[in-house]
This record gives structure tokens, sequence and C-alpha cells, in this order.
């Protein structure tokens, strides 16, 4: 049976633990309510996984529903564990939820991640952050272009080199 739903899956990043990824979680509920999206997959961090759990449940996503992933420490982590959770699953067409300070890298590395064989689109959720967080993200972003070294859709070859750079230190 083919389902109603317009995409078969929310991707929802984790933001900490408070308001930035309450915010993102909120969007995505309403997108699964507006049968906008078929599941609900949030990834993070341990902490933020069990957070994004707990706050989709309180917002009435039935557990069925919901896939929750927490082994990332950072946003490629989010997209290779979101690819491995949609390629297990035969998850194609995705929509990316996350902030909108954020959502130019996460698009960008989420696509770049996923290739050509998966749809990704995007929905921002929209909240003040510190400036300290923009002007992370900002610099961030200049690292983007380095994805190029890698052929799209390689997340294997993406995840060995971003393990390989970061091991041992913190996002």
């Amino acid at each position: 049976m083919i389902p109603m739903n317009e995409h078969e899956a929310c991707i929802v990043l984790g933001g900490g633990i408070g308001r930035i990824t309450q915010s993102r979680v909120i969007e995505a509920a309403k997108l699964l309510e507006s049968d906008t999206c078929e599941r609900f997959i949030a990834v993070g961090s341990v902490e933020e996984a069990k957070y994004m759990a707990r706050l989709a449940s309180e917002r009435g996503i039935p557990p069925e529903k919901l896939i929750v992933d927490g082994r990332s420490e950072n946003t490629i982590d989010n997209a290779y564990y979101a690819k491995l959770v949609c390629l297990e699953l035969g998850i194609t067409d995705i929509i990316l939820v996350t902030s909108s300070f954020h959502m130019e890298r996460s698009l960008e590395i989420f696509r770049h991640m996923f290739g050509d064989a998966f749809t990704i689109r995007s929905h921002c959720s929209v909240e003040e952050v510190p400036e300290a967080t923009l002007k992370r993200e900002v610099l961030l972003r200049k690292l983007v272009p380095l994805l190029k070294a890698f052929k799209s859709g390689d997340h294997e070859e993406m995840w060995a080199f971003v393990r390989k750079i970061t091991k041992g230190t913190p996002e």
C-alpha cells in the first residue's frame, strides 16, 4: 500500500538539550501531524536522542513512527548515521529538519553524504541563538567545500576521514 504521506521520513538533528532541539522536534512533529512525513528519525548524541524521543512522544508521535539514533557527535555523524537508518529501511525521500542558522551547511553535508539516489528537502525551525553559535556556524560553513574531495554518496569514506581527523577532539 502506498502511504498518503508526501515524504517517507523527516530527519531531525539534535542541537543540545534545550530550546533549539525542542523547536526542531516541534517542527518535525507538525510535518507528521500534517501527513507530510511518514516517519520521524531523530539523530544526535545519546542525550539529545533521548531528549528528542521524549519530546516527540509528548507531541503524540507514535512509537512505531519514531526512530532514534544516539551515536552522533557532529553534523557529519548525523548524516552518516541517518543514511545508515535510511538504507536499512529503504527510505529515499526525506525532509531534513534543523534550525535556519544550521540548514545551509547541514543540507550540503546531507546531500553529499547521501548522494543522488536520495531526495532531500529542507524544513527550518527558527529560534534565537547566541551570537557565539552564529559565529561558529559561519566558520564551519567554510569547511563545506572540502566535501568535494569525496565522491557524492560515499558515506563510508567521508565518515572514516572525519573520524580520523577528529579522533580525540571535541566538536
